[in-house]
């Protein structure tokens, strides 16, 4: 007995509330004896009873000082049965509560407890021991049970947190998602496959309705998953996807075997769907649809998918911006472009064009080409610094301005210096790189300036590609009387000069010293010009992003005073060119008479050889060259192919070479056939 209330003291020291001496009981209890009864038997050292005769007395005493437990008795003249447990329950809903009753009321204490009391007593039954003890647990277990409860509400605190870091994780996905995508196709595919992990989704349709159309048939821009059948689950999206866009309201529902749609869960389900609209309610211009097999959309996912169509939308909604500006931009850059270029004689022209990749603005970049009233032609690459409109503008006067300088018959140094002059008058702050050069066709003569432009690049046959030397003039617009200094020199037929922009050279991972050094080592071989430049614009671009506008202009000089190098296609409709560029050639050099019928007929001859025999039908290249020297011209023809001529054409042709030069030469051998002939002045 002195161990039991040794260990009863030591409990009550550590139930009591840490503030107070001893274990306050607050007794609600109406009946005088029975009260006095409970207090004989409770009261002691470290216990304090204090008694309420009425409930609202003991209501009053409970929300002025809450009691380490309360004794309620369940017929009180103010309250009886659950009535007064509810109000006390109400009022302090953290105190434990033994509930008293008499020996015909057992049921209702049972009642009691289940329902909120702690615990409860048979008055007379309970001596002093009994009575200590139960309300020791009862306030040991309402502590358990608000432990628990703590534990329980800080669990799911946590499970909330993390569903909201794990909704903002994937958010994020779909965030970045809808940042790396510019174009709107590239979008939906890269949201489709956010939204599958976003969602928790294995099928996913976007749906978006051209601008402006409200009704027709809906189609399916992207989808992703693998878990379903693609014959069923395209459908069933599509009809959900309708649904919701015609409601403006999400929509949920069953996919049944076969892709029957149900409002509930069919006999055999395949799969639960929920499908949202995109774009604001009374007019969405498509819809989201996911779908998965495991159990249905629940409330919170639904506002999920909502979230989600909202951050779409406005996406989407972005794209569809700048496709249109870019759109703009470019056709306005485009339009302000040459349409055609001149016929420079004994020359060849080709020009690439190629706009900056969707996820940036359209750039300044133009080319132009002009006849000259001396008979030579100006050729001219810039770049406009800036995007968008303003720059396609920008470049669109620039471009007319220094063609009209050019036309008036200034040299390339002499019409920078007036553009430059005319954007500071009229411009400032406008900055825009050029390049300009001027070709006479009657002499070879290149003549060229440099207003902060990459160099022009040389591709002379037989040497190594090479970027022409030049000061690095100042950009049009930065200094107010700047002047340019304008180089010479002759090039040699076969000469192909190529005027460039940066956006050729630039990579965002490499210095553009690299993308030069690249440009000039690929310099490749190609008897049509058309597909050398883009080829060489495709090899150059090739494998990374077009940050900026490309504008390429080639130049291949085929015809100079000096004589010809003609690169064709081993065609019959390529042998009156060659005609023709033989004559020009001899004409370039004042050489007139019966030698040019001789060396005209030689040329045609050879070429008509290789066209029938060099290569049995298969395309192949001929090349013409010809050398124009004081006492004789050479006259060379080259094939790469394996000759299989009849007898009697190979000798016919041979024989009227022979018969209208002063020598002539067949190397067999090799790659290909050369025939060289002379033909004395």
């Amino acid at each position: 007995m002195v161990l039991d209330r040794m260990r009863g003291a030591e409990e009550d020291r550590f139930i009591q509330r840490t503030d107070a001496p001893s274990i306050d009981v607050l007794l609600v209890e109406d009946r005088a004896a029975d009260a006095a009864l409970v207090e004989a038997t409770v009261g002691g050292p470290g216990w304090d009873v204090t008694r309420s005769p009425t409930l609202a007395d003991g209501l009053a005493r409970m929300a002025a000082r809450p009691p380490d437990c309360v004794l309620l008795d369940l017929k009180l003249p103010d309250a009886s049965g659950l009535q007064a447990l509810f109000r006390v329950l109400e009022v302090a809903p953290d105190v434990p509560i033994v509930v008293l009753s008499g020996h015909d009321d057992e049921g209702l204490a049972l009642e009691a407890v289940q329902t909120g009391a702690q615990d409860y007593l048979v008055k007379g039954r309970a001596d002093s021991e009994l009575l200590r003890r139960t309300i020791r647990y009862a306030i040991e277990r309402r502590r358990a049970e608000r432990h628990r409860s703590e534990l329980v509400a800080a669990q799911r605190d946590r499970i909330a947190a993390e569903d909201r870091a794990e909704r903002l994780r994937r958010l994020q996905r779909l965030t970045e998602a809808t940042a790396e995508s510019v174009t709107s196709a590239e979008l939906l595919q890269a949201v489709a496959d956010a939204v599958l992990e976003v969602l928790g989704a294995e099928w996913v349709t976007l749906v978006i309705e051209a601008r402006g159309v409200e009704a027709g048939a809906p189609r399916a821009d992207a989808s992703r998953g693998d878990s379903l059948a693609a014959e069923i689950a395209g459908p069933v999206a599509l009809e959900l996807a309708e649904r919701a866009r015609h409601r403006g309201l999400p929509e949920t529902a069953y996919v049944g075997e076969g892709g029957t749609i149900t409002a509930g869960p069919p006999p055999a389900l395949l799969a639960a769907a929920v499908a949202v609209p995109l774009g604001p309610p009374d007019a969405p211009t498509g819809a989201m649809v996911a779908m998965r097999l495991r159990n249905a959309f629940l409330h919170d996912e639904i506002d999920l998918a909502q979230l989600v169509a909202e951050r779409v939308a406005v996406a989407l909604e972005r794209a569809r911006l700048y496709e249109r500006e870019h759109t703009v931009s470019t056709a306005l850059q485009r339009s302000l472009l040459p349409d055609e270029l001149p016929a420079v004689p004994g020359a060849r022209l080709a020009v690439r064009y190629l706009p900056a990749g969707w996820g940036l603005e359209a750039g300044g970049d133009w080319y132009d080409a002009v006849q000259r009233p001396d008979g030579t032609f100006a050729f001219v690459v810039g770049d406009v610094v800036g995007r968008g409109v303003p720059a396609a503008a920008m470049m669109g006067r620039l471009r007319h301005s220094l063609h009209a300088y050019l036309a008036e018959g200034h040299g390339p140094a002499a019409a920078l210096e007036r553009l430059d002059a005319l954007v500071e008058q009229s411009d400032p702050g406008t900055l825009a790189t050029v390049a300009c050069a001027c070709y006479d066709p009657t002499t070879g003569a290149l003549e060229y300036a440099s207003a902060g432009h990459p160099p022009l690049l040389l591709a002379t046959p037989g040497q190594a590609p090479q970027f022409l030397e030049h000061p690095l003039g100042l950009p049009i617009g930065v200094m107010p009387d700047a002047v340019f200094e304008q180089r010479h020199l002759v090039v040699a037929p076969g000469t192909i000069v190529l005027l460039f922009t940066d956006g050729l050279v630039e990579d965002r991972e490499l210095p553009i010293g690299d993308g030069l050094d690249q440009l000039r080592a690929g310099v490749a071989s190609d008897p049509d010009l058309e597909r050398w430049i883009e080829g060489t614009v495709e090899r150059m671009t090739a494998g990374r992003t077009v940050d900026d506008d490309v504008a390429a202009l080639a130049i291949q000089v085929e015809v100079t005073p000096a004589g010809l190098l003609l690169r064709r296609r081993a065609a019959a409709t390529e042998l009156a060119g060659v005609r023709a560029a033989v004559r020009a050639a001899l004409s370039a050099a004042d050489i007139e008479g019966e030698i040019v019928h001789d060396l005209v007929l030689a040329a045609s001859e050879a070429s008509g050889n290789v066209v029938r025999h060099a290569y049995a039908g298969a395309p192949g290249t001929l090349e013409v060259e010809m050398t124009v020297r004081s006492e004789a011209v050479d006259l060379v023809v080259r094939d790469e192919g394996r000759w299989c001529e009849a007898a009697e054409d190979g000798r016919h042709g041979l024989g009227i070479m022979h018969a209208a030069m002063d020598s002539v030469e067949v190397e067999r051998g090799g790659p290909g056939t050369t025939v060289r002939m002379r033909k004395d002045r």
